[in-house]
């Protein structure tokens, strides 16, 4: 039997190192699956030697879950601050662009009270 999780599925995404959330082997992103014999929650998994089963006790089972779930939590909160990183940079190119308009309007008004002061000085 072997793990269906595929690391190399994450290429792109914001995530280094994780832990499997089949078998709980450490995992890095874009690389093939590594399957660690002492840490695999996987029953007759192909990690093990032949002929031995994994036996895990509860409470590594739980510590490995909460692992998992803050592992999710992570990549949710990193996918969230690549979306506001996105935002961001969509609202400084609209800044930079309002800023170059203003720019324009500025010298247009500028050009417009020159007028105005040399029609004053004609009517004078």
């Amino acid at each position: 039997m072997k793990c269906p999780e595929d690391p190399e599925a994450l290429c792109g995404q914001p995530i280094g190192q994780y832990h499997c959330p089949v078998c709980a082997c450490m995992q890095v992103a874009c690389t093939p699956h590594m399957c660690e014999p002492e840490l695999c929650l996987l029953e007759n998994c192909d990690c093990l030697p032949e002929g031995r089963t994994k036996s895990i006790n509860l409470v590594e089972t739980e510590h490995l879950e909460k692992i998992g779930q803050l592992e999710r939590l992570l990549r949710h909160q990193a996918e969230q601050l690549e979306e506001v990183l996105r935002t961001n940079d969509q609202l400084q190119a609209r800044l930079a662009e309002s800023e170059a308009e203003n720019d324009q309007w500025q010298k247009k008004l500028a050009e417009v009270w020159a007028e105005v002061a040399s029609l004053r000085e004609r009517a004078e």
